[in-house]
């Protein structure tokens, strides 16, 4: 079965770092954002993040890997965090949508933001463990390069 989710991944973490970036570069030039943008940012970050959850869950459900040791300590912490940012996307899309007229909405959305980009770096750096260090992403029977084993056990 192909599992999808490697490749899914990478859209709500270009789409939260670009929209994070976007913000930023309007409120430096103290302009206001172009609200159809950030819409549009923000309803593909949600479907993003939902795909990258539904796959991630899927494969976990329906694909062999381990269920012990680091890895399964890692996999744990990625779960954890990926339902936590969809929740977190779902609620800045709330906070944008219904609350960014006021000023404590504007302010909590901007901080939502920034604590969803610095969560997203460190699911991605997670991923990035499970893929790449441990080979979660790898087709079956195919191993990650032995010098990549001396890593394992590290959080």
């Amino acid at each position: 079965m192909i599992n999808l989710h490697p490749q899914l991944v990478h859209f709500p973490v270009a789409l939260v770092t670009t929209l994070f970036f976007y913000e930023l570069w309007c409120r430096l030039r103290k302009e206001k954002s172009n609200q159809n943008t950030v819409r549009f940012l923000l309803v593909l970050l949600l479907l993003g993040a939902a795909a990258s959850v539904g796959t991630g869950w899927w494969y976990e459900e329906n694909i062999p890997h381990p269920h012990e040791g680091a890895v399964h300590a890692i996999m744990e912490w990625h779960e954890t965090l990926g339902f936590a940012a969809l929740g977190g996307f779902a609620l800045l899309c709330i906070v944008y949508f219904f609350l960014q007229d006021k000023k404590w909405g504007r302010l909590f959305y901007q901080l939502l933001l920034t604590l969803l980009l610095a969560g997203t770096g460190l699911q991605a750096y997670l991923g990035g463990e499970l893929g790449h260090t441990h080979g979660l992403s790898l087709p079956a029977g195919e191993h990650p390069p032995m010098h990549l084993h001396e890593h394992q056990g590290h959080l």
